[in-house]
């Protein structure tokens, strides 16, 4: 409700230039919100609430404002900024959430993997200790410390993995939004915004995800081939210098990028 009307003399040109940035407003307010980010904008001015007065009598004018008008656009004003806080904190909680999910989507898409190669080492060690008949010595012990301290490097690395998908994700909303709002301001208008911020939601969860999956894991675990060969030709002298060893020869992991 606007009850001044004055154009200041110029044509109209600064009351369409405010309506023209109250419309940008809102429209980065929709966006924001979608983000998970609330904005209080357009609270109603008082200057839009004052209505000229008339005494025909005194022939006498004045401006008066509108009190009434005013306080109920104000309330109404409120009600809608504490339903779009409400809306921004639960988008927010949401998208929160789904970052979480990718990251640990990705977590598990390489821990699987590197599960799988664990079994697979520790029958190697195994079946290498049996055929070597040193079980339950020191080199024993020492193997299956070497298989844990290398499961838990590429765990951690997996970890970091999953960390880097979500704040992928998180980058990519924050950019979008920067983006879209840049474009508001040069011209786009609200429904194609809307429409923008939610492609991007969706598209942002998807990237992350599918860029941090495009690879193996790699060799996670040292190779143990040989100590599975029948016909290992290693010098016996060889065999006795290792034999409080490790009975394998590690190699630096090669399943991060």
């Amino acid at each position: 409700m606007c009850l001044g009307g004055n154009n200041g003399g110029d044509g109209g040109a600064a009351e369409r230039e405010e309506k023209r940035q109250k419309k940008q407003q809102e429209a980065i307010a929709r966006v924001n919100n979608l983000f998970g980010i609330y904005s209080d904008v357009n609270r109603p001015d008082e200057k839009d609430f004052y209505r000229t007065v008339i005494d025909r009598n005194n022939d006498n004018e004045w401006q008066e404002l509108d009190r009434d008008a005013y306080n109920n656009a104000i309330a109404l004003h409120e009600q809608s900024q504490s339903t779009n806080q409400e809306s921004a904190l639960e988008n927010k909680s949401a998208r929160e959430a789904l970052y979480e999910t990718t990251g640990n989507d990705v977590k598990n898409y390489y821990q699987n993997d590197l599960n799988l190669q664990k079994d697979i080492a520790g029958r190697q060690k195994r079946f290498a200790i049996a055929r070597r008949g040193v079980g339950g010595g020191s080199s024993e012990l020492d193997l299956s410390q070497r298989i844990l301290d290398e499961y838990n490097k590429s765990s951690l690395n997996i970890a970091n993995r999953g960390n880097s998908a979500a704040q992928q994700a998180r980058a990519s909303d924050e950019q979008a939004r920067l983006n879209i709002i840049d474009r508001i301001r040069t011209g786009l208008g609200t429904e194609g915004a809307v429409q923008s911020a939610t492609n991007a939601l969706q598209n942002n969860i998807t990237d992350a995800r599918v860029n941090n999956q495009n690879d193996t894991l790699g060799q996670a675990f040292s190779n143990y081939a040989y100590f599975n060969d029948a016909r290992n030709s290693q010098p016996r002298v060889d065999y006795n210098r290792q034999a409080n060893g490790t009975y394998y020869q590690p190699k630096s992991y090669s399943g991060s990028r």
